[in-house]
């Protein structure tokens, strides 16, 4: 904000120099504004900060529920979720980002991640 800053300092400094007290009263009322809009900018970044510990607290907490199980197909890693019935989970997805992404299956026995691209066969 620091163009913002400037450019009030000058209109301050000729509305004094002009005497014209409307012009210092608008220049206040805007000067107040900044000052209310960078109070709620920083309320703003303190709740996105609250709200990211939250989100992963809320991850860890899932993690720790799900039963998770890798199952080895020769070379092809994929994940089963208990509970979840015969769903096949992308084994990459999950340990990059911890994020649950079904596998599509396109054909029979071809499996498809449609986030990653993993792709694999099982016989």
């Amino acid at each position: 904000m620091g163009a913002f800053s400037d450019a009030f300092d000058k209109v301050a400094k000729l509305s004094v120099i002009a005497l014209n007290p409307e012009a210092v009263n608008a220049m206040t009322q805007l000067l107040e504004q900044v000052f209310q809009l960078r109070i709620e900018l920083l309320r703003c970044y303190e709740k996105i900060d609250s709200l990211e510990k939250e989100n992963t607290q809320l991850k860890a907490q899932l993690h720790d529920k799900l039963e998770v199980s890798v199952t080895r197909d020769d070379e092809h890693p994929y994940l089963r979720i208990a509970g979840r019935g015969n769903a096949i989970f992308c084994v990459n997805c999950w340990d990059l980002n911890h994020e649950l992404v079904q596998m599509s299956e396109p054909s029979l026995g071809v499996y498809i991640c449609p986030k990653c691209g993993t792709q694999f066969t099982i016989i």
